[in-house]
C-alpha cells in the first residue's frame, strides 16, 4: 500500500507537469477527504480534450483516468491516484 502523503505528492506532481501544457485551463487536486472519491484525485480542464502530453504525463505519475466529459469548448478529466 502506497503511503497517503507519497499519493498526494505524486498527483501533485502530475498537477504541475500538466499546468506547463498551453491548453490546461485548471488542474486541480483534491485528497480523499475533500472529493466524492476514495483516492487522490486530480480534476484537469483542456481546452481541447487528452493529448499525449496529458496522458504521459498522468500516466508517469500513476494516475488511472476514470472519467473524461466533452463539454462546449472544454474537455474534463477525472484521474484518480
Amino acid at each position: 500500500m502506497t503511503c497517503p502523503r507519497t499519493t498526494g505528492n505524486r498527483a501533485r506532481a502530475a498537477q504541475a507537469a500538466l499546468l506547463d501544457c498551453d491548453d490546461v485551463l485548471a488542474a486541480d487536486v483534491l485528497d480523499p477527504a475533500e472529493g466524492i472519491r476514495p483516492a487522490w484525485t486530480l480534476d484537469l480542464v483542456t481546452d481541447a480534450g487528452l493529448d499525449a502530453d496529458h496522458l504521459t504525463a498522468l500516466a508517469k505519475h500513476g494516475a488511472c483516468v476514470v472519467d473524461v466529459t466533452p463539454r462546449a469548448g472544454a474537455t474534463r478529466t477525472v484521474a484518480t491516484f
